[in-house]
């Protein structure tokens, strides 16, 4: 049997024989057949259900410190955590009790894989491959469009607007003659030439901007 317990009428259900319970309609629900508890919900999916139009869950502390969310098992309760640090607003993430990837109160993101320790990484903020054999783009990421303005020579026009034109650009051809330059916040310049340095299509071109 259910109790029932609310801020009008009190427990309306006063004999307890179940370890059931719920609390001012969908407040607190305790489903002692599944074992599991909701919050704003009659029927959690979960161990532990928060159900609301806007669903919020707060961790704080009484003092300036750190504050943990922990993953494990029987054996090992703590293997793995979420934690944020107060003294300087980061949101960090732990595995076997070390710092695998961090986001500074910046929005930086770092991590550990294969640096040797936590870095900031380095995005590629757009790429693209495209050749004048193909009909144009054949795959891309963060580019809008490319312009031919002659032989050898294209812009690529990009689906963003860069902070500044302190990015860098890879690229490459068929034939291992392709450069960039005249970059901008929104488009970089493609060109490629023969042995002669005169420029020339190629039938393929590739392009990464990271920054």
């Amino acid at each position: 049997m259910a109790v029932t317990i609310n801020g009008t009428t009190g427990i309306t259900t006063p004999d307890i024989t179940s370890d059931s319970a719920t609390i001012d309609g969908t407040t607190l629900v305790v489903d002692e057949t599944n074992n599991r508890v909701g919050i704003g919900t009659s029927s959690p999916s979960g161990t532990l259900q928060l159900r609301e139009t806007t669903p919020s869950l707060y961790i704080t502390s009484d003092n300036s410190g750190t504050g943990y969310i922990y993953f494990g098992g029987a054996s090992t309760p703590a293997r793995a955590a979420i934690y944020h640090d107060d003294t300087d607003d980061s949101l960090a993430f732990r595995t076997a009790g070390a710092e695998r990837m961090a986001i500074t109160s910046g929005g930086t993101l770092q991590f550990n894989s294969g640096y040797g320790s936590v870095a900031t990484a380095f995005g590629c903020r757009a790429w693209i491959q495209f050749g004048m054999d193909s009909g144009g783009i054949s795959g891309s990421g963060g580019v809008s469009s490319i312009t031919d303005i002659g032989v050898g020579h294209f812009r690529v026009n990009l689906s963003f607007t860069a902070p500044d034109t302190a990015y860098s650009v890879q690229v490459s051809d068929n034939y291992g003659q392709a450069f960039t330059e005249t970059y901008t916040t929104t488009n970089f310049r493609v060109k490629a030439y023969n042995a002669n340095y005169a420029l020339r299509d190629s039938t393929l071109y590739m392009a990464a901007m990271f920054r």
